[in-house]
């Protein structure tokens, strides 16, 4: 058993991970990291682009209890992929416009 004191810091070793010769590995983008991705180039997206809740809520400065709320009452029109909803750049801009 190690004892130590208040002061002294105690040291796990490092996991083993197993070896991959050659394999190179990407780390997935997080939900902050995609927004702020897609707040930067939103206004070079095609208006075939599709984006998520929080960029459509960034865009037209709503909540996105709001934006859920826009797309119930059929104002907003909203494409669902897998358990995903997702909405096209052009739909924001013609909402943003202000014409139907």
């Amino acid at each position: 058993m190690i004892v130590t004191t208040a002061t002294e810091k105690c040291e796990t070793p490092p996991r083993a991970r197993p070896s991959r010769k050659g394999m190179t590995y990407r780390r997935k983008e997080n939900r902050a990291e995609k927004l702020v991705r897609d707040q930067a180039n939103f206004s070079n997206y095609p208006d075939e682009k599709l984006v998520s809740i929080d960029v459509a809520a960034w865009v037209l400065d709503r909540h996105r209890a709001t934006v859920w709320a826009m797309i119930a009452r059929a104002e907003l029109a909203a494409v669902r992929i897998g358990g995903n909803t997702k909405i096209r750049v052009g739909e924001l801009r013609r909402l943003i416009s202000g014409s139907k």
